[in-house]
């Protein structure tokens, strides 16, 4: 938080930076909690921290909400209680016009707009980004819709890898950085640095064969060398664990993986080489992924909006219905119930929730905004939420 309250993007990370006890990252995993995120010493509910994540998209699109439509992707095991949450976070951001897609109908909704799968497909969507989660999808003529079970691993994902880069350099010094004194200001700050050179490091290791991480502290100067070979090493059990999670999904569809057309992956992390081998030696299956998969949600949730503008022109929507709906694409399984309870008002932090609009009964005739949850929540920073240029325009476009 800095002096004039929320802060996003670069300025977010200078603050964290010396003030980490001022910022969070991956408020997703915290979405729907009731137990409130505390920050510079004052509580905050991680959907009151959401709502400033998407009031900061609007002004970086320099799209006004009154007046602009919203796409918003969720995990698919996302249910009744997380999805009316989301839709009052986007009411509370201003938005009016609101649909809910889940991520991984908005990925197949991608690729079948540009013809890579087709109707009558089976698709498993491998999620590696924040978390795992395992999904199949059928295509239909009206579009892609979840069926069986989505399978999720909470403490698998990008977060975890880094922490693979960062014990393998605490475990080359020896104990050096573990001696340092953490209540010292500027240690906290090198560590901080430190992490987000494991970070880059492991980006590198999805192309180089080997890389180094400097590490700069108080009384330690000097580098780690990292090669891809013990990075996988390290990755392969933990990659093992979403295998077997991507066939119980496939089991919970009553499918056999000789009925799956293409698993597509999606997520930052899926962009590691060995993941593509991995799922692709597992199932003998085609793998899909694009070059940048953390844009694939978001870019497939403008995709999703043709498809539901097809299916508006033989349903128009119920003027009483709630302020956000539930894409027909997306349609939640209904095996697992939201066990989540409702969060007291008290907890849901110190940002007013001005009572939800009303639904317009057509798309906006302005700007159409398709906005990728995880792909955004992935670049939490500070007090607010921290998102590249390449977040900002892709999530920004007209109607076409």
């Amino acid at each position: 938080m800095g002096n004039d309250g929320f802060v996003t993007g670069a300025a977010a990370d200078e603050i964290i930076a010396a003030q980490p006890d001022h910022g969070i990252h991956e408020v997703k995993r915290r979405f729907g909690d009731s137990t409130p995120v505390v920050l510079a010493g004052q509580p905050y509910a991680a959907d009151a921290l959401m709502t400033e994540l998407l009031r900061g998209v609007a002004v970086a699109s320099n799209v006004d909400p009154t007046t602009t439509g919203l796409t918003l992707t969720h995990p698919a095991n996302w249910h009744e209680y997380k999805l009316e949450l989301l839709g009052d976070v986007a009411a509370r951001a201003g938005f009016t016009d609101v649909e809910l897609v889940s991520e991984p109908v908005a990925a197949v909704s991608q690729y079948a707009s540009t013809n890579r799968v087709a109707v009558g497909d089976k698709v498993a969507v491998y999620d590696l980004g924040a978390t795992f989660c395992a999904t199949i999808v059928a295509v239909a003529a009206t579009g892609p819709n979840v069926i069986g079970t989505p399978q999720e691993l909470e403490r698998v994902g990008g977060n975890e890898f880094d922490q693979v880069v960062f014990s393998h350099v605490t475990e080359s010094l020896g104990g050096s950085l573990q001696q340092l004194d953490r209540n010292d200001p500027a240690v906290r700050q090198a560590v901080l640095r430190l992490r987000s050179e494991c970070t880059a490091a492991k980006e590198r290791l999805s192309t180089e064969g080997e890389t180094s991480i400097p590490v700069r502290a108080p009384g330690l100067d000097t580098s780690v060398r990292m090669t891809r070979d013990e990075f996988e090493a390290a990755l392969r059990p933990r990659l093992a664990d979403t295998l077997n999670s991507l066939d119980r999904a496939i089991a919970a569809a009553e499918l056999q993986p000789s009925d799956i057309a293409v698993v597509v992956l999606i997520g930052g992390a899926a962009r590691i080489p060995l993941v593509a081998e991995m799922v692709a030696g597992h199932l003998g299956r085609p793998v899909v992924n694009d070059s940048d998969p953390r844009l694939a949600i978001v870019l497939g949730a403008a995709s999703a909006l043709r498809f539901t503008r097809a299916s508006a022109v033989a349903s128009a929507p119920d003027p009483t219905s709630p302020t956000s709906k539930e894409n027909p694409m997306s349609d939640q399984p209904s095996s697992t119930p939201e066990t989540t309870p409702p969060a007291p008002d008290a907890t849901r932090g110190r940002i007013a929730a001005p009572p939800a609009a009303p639904v317009k009964k057509s798309p906006s005739k302005g700007a159409k905004v398709a906005g990728g949850l995880a792909a955004a929540a992935a670049a939490v920073a500070g007090v607010g939420i921290a998102f590249g240029d390449d977040i900002a325009n892709a999530i920004s476009g007209d109607d076409d």
